[in-house]
């Protein structure tokens, strides 16, 4: 986790790999991509940081 702290905050995080996935949803076939869970914490890690700031406006 220090090492995803670091990432975030050098501005060096990227989301890496993903995997493709087919799912029905509402009778649809829809395409998915999942990241994997280590990529999902930093990005919601930063939109809850983006969103503090915008919701301040």
């Amino acid at each position: 986790m220090e090492e995803l702290a670091a990432q975030i905050a050098s501005g060096t995080f990227r989301v890496k790999d993903y995997r493709e996935r087919e799912i029905i949803e509402g009778g649809k076939l829809r395409r998915i991509q999942v990241i994997p869970m280590k990529d999902r914490i930093a990005v919601h890690a930063i939109m809850a940081v983006v969103d503090r700031h915008l919701r301040k406006r």
